[in-house]
């Protein structure tokens, strides 16, 4: 992660990702990055995100790796639906 996406990753790191390793997964962090850049855009929804993310595929490169491809909606959505909303630090000022 590069930039802005390194902030996004510090404070996130604490997270624990709630799916089981049974392929290759999308990076936890990079679907938060994701979400946080296309939610700061207006998204609304996992499908604008998805959107989003697929428009703007070169730029969200420069800051993460996106090894998998652009992560679908569907993934997106029960990924976030299971974390622990409650283990996040603080962002920090600067931010």
């Amino acid at each position: 992660m590069n930039g802005r996406a390194t902030l996004v990753s510090e404070n996130f790191v604490i997270l624990t990702d709630p799916r089981v390793d049974r392929g290759p997964n999308p990076d936890l962090l990079e679907l938060i990055f994701l979400a946080l850049t296309a939610m700061i855009c207006g998204a609304n929804g996992r499908c604008d995100v998805e959107r989003l993310a697929k428009a703007k595929v070169k730029w969200f490169r420069k800051h993460v790796k996106l090894e998998h491809g652009v992560p679908s909606h569907g993934p997106c959505g029960r990924v976030f639906s299971r974390l622990d909303a409650g283990s996040v630090g603080s962002i920090p000022a600067n931010f």
